[in-house]
This record gives C-alpha cells, sequence and structure tokens, in this order.
C-alpha cells in the first residue's frame, strides 16, 4: 500500500518498496536550527500528480549543514539510511491520477508530528 506517493520533504529507510514519487518534491516544514524555532506549526501545500496514480503521501528529511552540504534520505538517494520513509496512505483510501491536485496537511510540536492529506 505505500508503493505510490505523492511527495513531501520531511522523513527514510529500505524496509519495503522503494516509494514511486508521483509529483514534484514539496516542502512542507522548514526549520532553521540556528535561530529560536516554534514549539508549535502547521502548514498545508498542494500538490499535484504528474504522473501515475497516488494512493497516500511519502515524507524524508532533507539536512542543509551549510551551503552546498546537503543530506536527503528520499526515494533517490543512492546511500542506504536508518532513517525511514514516512508513509501517510489517504484516509479515504482513495487513489488519485494525473492532474489531479492534493491538498497535503501537516501539524507538529517539539514531540509530535501529524501528515494528512
Amino acid at each position: 500500500p505505500c508503493e505510490k506517493h505523492l511527495t513531501t520533504h520531511f522523513s527514510q529507510g529500505r524496509s519495503g518498496p522503494a516509494p514511486q514519487p508521483r509529483s514534484e518534491p514539496a516542502d512542507l516544514f522548514v526549520f532553521d536550527f540556528s535561530n529560536a524555532r516554534s514549539d508549535v506549526e502547521s502548514a498545508r501545500v498542494e500538490l499535484q500528480v504528474n504522473r501515475g496514480s497516488a494512493n497516500g503521501v511519502a515524507q524524508w528529511l532533507r539536512l542543509e549543514f551549510a551551503p552546498g552540504i546537503v543530506y536527503e534520505n528520499g526515494p533517490e538517494a543512492d546511500v542506504p539510511s536508518h532513517w525511514g520513509i514516512g508513509c501517510v496512505p489517504f484516509d479515504d483510501g482513495r487513489e488519485v491520477v494525473v492532474g489531479e491536485h492534493v491538498a497535503v496537511h501537516g501539524w507538529h510540536d517539539q514531540t509530535h508530528l501529524a501528515l494528512w492529506a
């Protein structure tokens, strides 16, 4: 059930089949660890299916340590990681097709993350 997903950046490992991205990735949350950060935040991003069909949202982590020094564990990563790609099936079991738009919502505090579409 987690092999065809729209993509948002946030969290990956290789315990199952790698997600097959069906949209361009988009940032749902951006954290700046060099400055004070919000304890609670909510966000929304709209994604468009650009190939095949999708039945959920994949999320993974992208870190920029300094300009040009980036770590990302997304589905295109060629290095194994112990961080797993998050996999969130659509709540209503629907499947969307090329051209459809999906609103992805998220919320977090210092210890919890919620994602829904």
